[in-house]
């Protein structure tokens, strides 16, 4: 995957990095870990009509994220 920062002083920022998903079955949960500039989040998330949850990255405060997958 490539992650393009846009909220950055000297203009957008492009990381490279994997996302590994593990959907439950039936699909109503999602683990997921995201890997960018070598550290790894991650992410576990309930299906409503997107995955709800929250990331956890290392040193920093856990953050809601939603997520749609196609």
């Amino acid at each position: 995957m490539t992650h393009v920062g846009i909220c950055t002083v000297d203009g957008p920022e492009e990381k490279k990095g994997e996302i590994r998903l593990q959907i439950s079955q039936p699909a109503s949960r999602l683990s997921a870990t995201l890997v960018l500039d070598g550290v790894a989040c991650t992410y576990s998330g309930q299906l409503s009509d997107f995955y709800s949850g929250t990331m956890n990255c290392p040193a920093r405060s856990p953050m809601p994220l939603k997520i749609w997958l196609k």
